[in-house]
């Protein structure tokens, strides 16, 4: 990754962010830049619409990244074309716009666990082999992205999906089960908010990977993914929100009253998932390095405070 330059859409996101800092801080002599939808971009990052074809086409005539970690996706929406507009066009667009180039850029695409929806217990841990069968417009849409990425990988591009789990860490969306908790946790240490923390299903299993473990996952699959490949992105194993609560609340050493709230269940939930990274472990050598216990201390301790 040194001595190349790198393109990381959403990089103001939670996982963009992280990974910018992470190649930064282990490859020093790379070149990152990030793109946001921010009118006031931060130093390395330039603004660009990338549902917008001819801009995203300028932005790799401009850059010339040897490397697309394209992060950028919408995680809620009311309706399935604005998922269409932030997962699948701007995959696209990026891909197009590569191809345009004649460059040999390889495109690292932030693939879901959601694509693979409701399994049967049998078929856990989940390979790259399960079929996917999503249940919300947010897995359709990340399904047809890597059905987007094995077009461009057949037309000749370089492109590799990582298909990732739950990830958590700092900066996770309040709109996630765990951000929702974080967010709450964080107002009742600093006494901005009476000690009641308010949940929705808490029986559901999930297989949780520690931030810092995505970014080295997603930068090893630039060094030796191969291309037109999907890889399990995953810790191997789940635990219930429960006991992930439990341990947030452990963490800062705080009491709380824990009100289970009805209307902020799903109508249609996966109750338990969990894959494999037995793919990636043979073509890179990476596994998870951080615990779910120590990446949730991480997490917490700044709460802590």
């Amino acid at each position: 990754m040194n001595n190349r330059c790198v393109l990381i859409t959403g990089s103001q996101g939670f996982i963009g962010s992280h990974l910018t800092r992470w190649i930064k801080q282990w490859y020093p002599q790379a070149l990152v830049i990030g793109t946001s939808r921010k009118k006031i971009a931060r130093e390395g990052q330039i603004d660009v619409d990338l549902t917008e074809k001819e801009s995203v086409g300028e932005l790799i005539q401009r850059v010339r990244p040897d490397c697309v970690f394209h992060l950028a996706g919408t995680l809620y929406a009311n309706n399935f074309e604005q998922f269409y507009e932030g997962n699948i066009k701007t995959t696209i667009n990026i891909a197009e716009a590569v191809k345009d180039s004649k460059l040999q850029t390889r495109i690292i695409l932030l693939g879901s666990a959601a694509e693979y929806g409701n399994v049967m217990v049998k078929d856990l841990p989940l390979t790259e082999e399960q079929s996917t069968a999503p249940v919300s417009f947010y897995g359709l849409s990340k399904v047809c992205q890597t059905e987007v990425a094995r077009y461009y990988s057949n037309q000749g591009l370089n492109i590799v999906t990582a298909r990732v789990f739950n990830v958590f860490g700092r900066g996770i969306s309040r709109h996630l089960s765990i951000g929702s908790f974080l967010y709450q946790i964080d107002k009742i240490v600093s006494g901005a908010a009476a000690p009641v923390l308010v949940t929705g299903n808490l029986t559901a299993q999930r297989d949780y990977l520690f931030i810092e473990d995505v970014c080295s996952a997603l930068v090893c699959l630039a060094e030796k993914g191969i291309s037109g490949e999907i890889y399990n992105v995953c810790a191997g194993h789940s635990v219930s929100m429960q006991w992930m609560l439990g341990q947030m609340i452990h963490a800062t050493g705080i009491k709380v009253e824990i009100v289970v709230d009805p209307a902020k269940y799903k109508l249609i939930d996966v109750m338990n998932i969990y894959g494999s990274y037995d793919k990636i472990a043979r073509i890179g050598g990476w596994q998870p390095r951080i615990t779910v216990e120590e990446g949730i201390v991480r997490m917490m301790a700044s709460a802590a405070l």
